[in-house]
């Protein structure tokens, strides 16, 4: 489930006066391998790279007010960052090296879930090298590593920032007492395997390779994901000993690709304890990156028990989802952007969990537009529903219904009213019969009968929502710190086409708050024309916040999108 988060940054950053009652932020505590700076308020007059006496000038909007610390003695050191509860935290660190080379600390902190802020003209260290900023949101549950970004240090700022005294002064990492955080969130390849074998029989391995295509997606600023496939390969390691069945990542991972993975293993342990192999190795055809996410438990599973069993995989086909140790299949986020990077990769098929049936039925491209994923969208309650679904040698029925699928599709291409025709509907009635989990069929039964849902779940309504306004952020915060008088962006101006859009299709419980947020943007840009006066705006600007609030309120509303995992 993908957690939503009001924007409420652009309503504190763009506000001529903070209401009392507006939630503080988390504290953020910062440990430094070798000491740190105090902790001072970030301004364009900060000493940065105290070497070549500069400070950084012209520091993104957003950023304003933040307290900061700093390692800035020419000592390249590592520091970790933990909340104590969801806050943001940003950084800040040189963007050429001493050659004016890219510096490699940008693309980590990317690959690492970082966005890089859009900073204005200038921004850098005065008659030294440019500057670069990141944001990141950081939950009580979460460490997060930054390694050696530069001789010259970083800047770690945040709206409430504490240095923890055990690591102060020249203190080790090593010597550090544990934070209260309990996942450390750090990306690296895994340790080689063990060959011990586990009580239980051997089993030969049939194939010593096998692939899948994954589905992932990348978080863009502005809340909004976009989905893609990337070829994975499982190569089994040959040996002559029994070992048990286990592989190891090769490329940078999280802690959830790790965990989805142990699960993965211990399914397929079950089943076949041991093999006649010293371990396997899992690729990613993209080798740079870091990858994190439990989503790839279904591909790890299924590639297992391809090595094992010996079936071949189609490989027009992506899978997605988590995965449990009894082999069940658990609802993932994110599914309809990965639909659509399948059929970007031209895949022919695409299996998702069955519970994540609720989220591309409640898409504002099927509901608001009348999208249906031109792929195949199969669900899979298990990992045998998977391997039915990607084998090559599928089981009959299967093989019919995507055949007679790629028929209505066709028809419908050649002819558009074919959709409302008796036949259309006969023949994907005919599919649900022969694949029941046939989400694509079933989506386009809804609207070749009429029964699609007129509006957004109420998840999905304030999702979109979100997307809508994060859309806007950068420009309205950039304005708020030029005090420009300027006409709203065509950004501003789609990022208010998509509410009107949504007023049409969104929950009518989310109503107010899209009328709350259109009257605050359009309130801004009328003070910037010299129209309204700020006053105006710090109404508005708290009517977003109410209505908000009384979303937030109505205990039967969020239990409805809690279950929806939207």
């Amino acid at each position: 489930m993908r957690r939503i988060k009001w924007p409420f940054l652009v309503l504190l950053a763009l506000s001529f006066s903070v209401a009392s009652g507006v939630a503080h932020a988390a504290t953020v505590h910062v440990r430094f391998a070798v000491g740190a700076t105090e902790i001072s308020p970030l301004n364009d007059e900060v000493p940065f790279y105290t070497n070549h006496k500069g400070h950084a000038a012209n520091i993104p909007a957003e950023m304003a007010g933040l307290s900061f610390t700093h390692r800035h003695d020419g000592i390249k050191c590592n520091a970790t960052v933990s909340a104590d509860g969801d806050t943001t935290v940003y950084v800040i660190v040189e963007s050429e090296d001493s050659k004016h080379n890219p510096n490699a600390i940008v693309q980590t902190l990317i690959n690492g879930g970082w966005v890089r802020l859009d900073a204005p003209d200038g921004f850098g260290v005065v008659k030294g090298r440019p500057l670069a900023a990141f944001r990141r949101s950081i939950s009580a549950q979460q460490i997060i590593t930054l390694d050696q970004p530069g001789p010259s240090g970083f800047f770690i700022a945040a709206k409430a920032l504490v240095i923890d005294s055990a690591t102060t002064g020249g203190g080790s990492k090593e010597n550090t007492p544990p934070s209260k955080a309990s996942v450390q969130d750090k990306f690296h390849p895994d340790p080689p395997l063990s060959e011990k074998a586990l009580p239980g029989p051997t089993t030969k391995v049939t194939q010593m390779q096998t692939a899948i295509d994954i589905l992932v997606v990348n978080h863009l600023p502005g809340d909004v994901l976009v989905g893609k496939t990337i070829h994975t390969v499982l190569t089994v390691l040959r040996g002559d000993t029994p070992a048990e069945v286990n592989f190891r990542f090769i490329s940078n991972v999280g802690p959830e690709m790790r965990s989805a993975r142990d699960d993965a293993v211990r399914y397929v342990h079950v089943r076949y304890p041991n093999w006649t192999a010293s371990g396997a190795e899992l690729t990613f055809a993209e080798r740079d990156g870091n990858y994190e996410g439990g989503s790839i438990g279904a591909a790890l599973s299924t590639l297992l028990l391809s090595s094992i069993q010996g079936f071949m995989i189609d490989h027009n086909v992506a899978v997605t989802g988590d995965v449990s140790a009894d082999g069940t299949l658990l609802k993932i986020g994110g599914v309809y952007a990965k639909v659509h990077g399948a059929e970007a990769a031209n895949c022919t098929l695409v299996v998702i969990p069955t519970d994540n049936f609720g989220e591309l039925l409640n898409t504002e491209a099927f509901i608001g537009k009348g999208e249906v994923p031109e792929v195949q969208v199969i669900g899979a309650e298990t990992i045998d529903d998977v391997i039915a679904a990607v084998r090559i040698d599928r089981d009959k029925k299967l093989n019919e219904a995507i055949e007679l699928y790629d028929q209505v599709q066709q028809n419908i291409s050649s002819s558009k009213s074919y959709l409302h025709s008796p036949e259309c509907a006969e023949k994907l009635t005919q599919i649900l019969s022969l694949c029941p989990r046939h989400f694509s069929a079933k989506l386009l039964l809804m609207a070749a009968t009429g029964k699609r849902p007129k509006t957004l779940s109420a998840g999905a309504s304030r999702y979109y929502i979100s997307v809508a306004v994060d859309q806007m952020m950068p420009v309205l915060l950039e304005r708020a710190k030029e005090n420009s008088k300027t006409l709203p962006s065509s950004v501003v101006h789609q990022g208010l086409d998509d509410l009107e859009k949504l007023r049409v299709i969104c929950d009518p419980n989310l109503l107010p708050l899209i009328d709350a947020w259109e009257r605050f943007i359009r309130t801004l840009s009328s003070i910037e024309s010299g129209l309204a006066s700020p006053q105006n705006l710090e109404a508005q600007r708290q009517a977003v916040i109410d209505a908000a609030a009384k979303v937030d309120m109505n205990a039967d509303l969020m239990q409805k999108m809690l279950k929806e995992g939207i």
